[in-house]
C-alpha cells in the first residue's frame, strides 16, 4: 500500500491493453478501495483480537493479504485486479491492522503515546519505502 503512488503507473500501462479506457487517474481508485473495505474487515479484526490468539490472527490475515498480492499478478484486467488487490488485500489489511497496537498495550502502560508510535511509524515507513522504491 505504502508503494501504490509508484506503481500505478507501470499497472496502469499494463492493464492498458485489455481496457484501453483506462487512465492513471483511474488507477489510483484502488487506493481508497483498499482502505475503505479495510475499515469493514477491522470488526472482523475485533472480533479474532478478542477471541483468537495473536499469533492465529496475525497468521489468518497476511495469509489473506499474500494471497491477494500473489493472485493479483495473473489477473488479464483491471477489474479482477481491482478485486484481488482492492478488495481481498484490504480484507487482510484490517484483520491486521490494529494487532500490533493491541499487542503494545499489553506491555505499555501510557495507550495514546504507544498507539501514536505505532501509527506514526505506519506513516514513517510509507515515506521511507516510496523513497527508497523510487
Amino acid at each position: 500500500m505504502a508503494l501504490w503512488g509508484n506503481i500505478v503507473v507501470y499497472l496502469a500501462s499494463k492493464y492498458k491493453a485489455s481496457d484501453p479506457d483506462l487512465t492513471i487517474q483511474f488507477a489510483l481508485i484502488a487506493f481508497p478501495i483498499v482502505y475503505a473495505t479495510g475499515s469493514v474487515a477491522m470488526q472482523l479484526g475485533e472480533w479474532m483480537m478478542l477471541n483468537v490468539t495473536p499469533r492465529m490472527h496475525l497468521l489468518c490475515g497476511l495469509m489473506i493479504c499474500n494471497y491477494a498480492t500473489y493472485m493479483a499478478q495473473f489477473c488479464l484486467n483491471f477489474d479482477s485486479f481491482l478485486f484481488m488487490y482492492g478488495v481481498v488485500f484490504g480484507i487482510g489489511f484490517g484483520i491486521v491492522y490494529f494487532l500490533p497496537i493491541l499487542c503494545a498495550w499489553s506491555y505499555f502502560s501510557n495507550r495514546p503515546m504507544t498507539a501514536g508510535s505505532i501509527l506514526c511509524w505506519f506513516s514513517i515507513t510509507a515515506i521511507y519505502n516510496s523513497r527508497v522504491c523510487s
